[in-house]
């Protein structure tokens, strides 16, 4: 049997790297927009849009913890495990542009001619993702039906109706309000997570 926290370290490494790649795209095309922005007719809404799927690739460090209880995993498990991260990692490389023309670019045309393919895929990460959820945190589920049934799903139902309301209407005011929507569920849903855990260094 393998030292304890091995399959941890292993699984952890493996999944951080493709978030770290995720997180790395959006810094590189964030980088390019300033570097070019004279070029760029800015807008609030899709950085507002690129800052909201940064905030949800961070909520995934978090459910890395949840593997600590992970003691075997097979070929299957892993890639169901890694299909969330690998959306989420499209979604993140299609939130901003990959490149500023030299004519320069209207960033919220952009973002309204490109929305549907980023709201497919991030809906479909957030999809898998919370599948993924209920299959590995049914046991809680199943002795807490009232979170279940009182926030998880009514609060995953609406993130989903938002998504889809973005994925269908032009209207920035309409964008706007359900990006403020997102927001405010996911301060609700994430606001009060913390890890704990013993320090690196003991104190004599």
């Amino acid at each position: 049997m393998a030292e304890p926290g091995t399959l941890f370290s292993y699984l952890s490494a493996f999944i951080t790297i493709v978030l770290a790649v995720a997180f790395a795209d959006m810094a590189a095309s964030l980088h390019r927009l300033i570097r070019a922005r004279a070029r760029v007719k800015w807008h609030p809404l899709p950085l507002g849009v690129a800052l909201f799927v940064l905030l949800t690739l961070a909520t995934l460090f978090f459910e890395l913890w949840t593997l600590t209880r992970v003691e075997r995993i097979t070929y299957f498990q892993l890639v169901w495990l890694l299909a969330p991260q690998f959306v989420y990692f499209l979604a993140a490389s299609a939130v901003l542009p990959d490149k500023v023309p030299e004519e320069g670019i209207d960033l919220l045309g952009w973002y309204m001619a490109e929305r549907r393919y980023l709201l497919a895929v991030f809906g479909l990460a957030m999809f898998l993702d919370a599948v993924g959820g209920i299959l590995d945190g049914w046991p809680y589920f199943k002795a807490h039906p009232d979170f279940f049934w009182g926030f998880f799903v009514p609060a995953n139902a609406a993130v989903f109706v938002m998504l889809a309301i973005m994925w269908s209407s032009r209207r920035v005011w309409v964008h706007a309000l359900a990006l403020l929507a997102l927001y405010a569920i996911a301060y609700n849903g994430y606001g009060s997570w913390s890890i704990r855990g013993a320090p690196a260094v003991v104190k004599a």
